[in-house]
């Protein structure tokens, strides 16, 4: 008997597949976003910038087998494939928090700057 979420019950894999393709489909407008934030960015991080796409468009390519996978029946190879998706996304976030967090490549409005001296 296997574990519910895992894949492998035919009851639970309904769910599954709504998560990733409702997953998928908002990968458009984050990657607008990104792309208006590299767009400003300096040239330091517009070395980063497209690696971290790459690797986001790679991961939602993987995803979107993983969820076609599903779809046909091949739910141990759309298990397979999230696994893998679930890495690359991995290292696309921890680029993205690099870009972010490290290299501070974010909005900045006035209106949510604490200190007003800061923007």
């Amino acid at each position: 008997m296997a574990a519910p979420g895992c894949g492998r019950c035919r009851s639970d894999t309904s769910p599954v597949q709504t998560i990733d393709g409702c997953g998928d489909g908002g990968a458009a407008s984050r990657a607008w976003t990104g792309w208006a934030e590299w767009s400003a960015a300096g040239p330091r991080d517009k070395r980063v910038g497209p690696v971290h796409a790459v690797t986001n468009g790679a991961a939602i390519g993987v995803y979107a087998a993983s969820w076609m996978a599903r779809r046909r029946g091949r739910h141990g190879t759309g298990v397979r494939l999230a696994l893998a998706g679930m890495a690359a996304t991995g290292l696309g976030a921890y680029l993205g928090g690099h870009l972010t967090e490290g290299r501070k490549v974010a909005s900045r409005h006035p209106a949510y700057v604490d200190d007003p001296g800061e923007s």
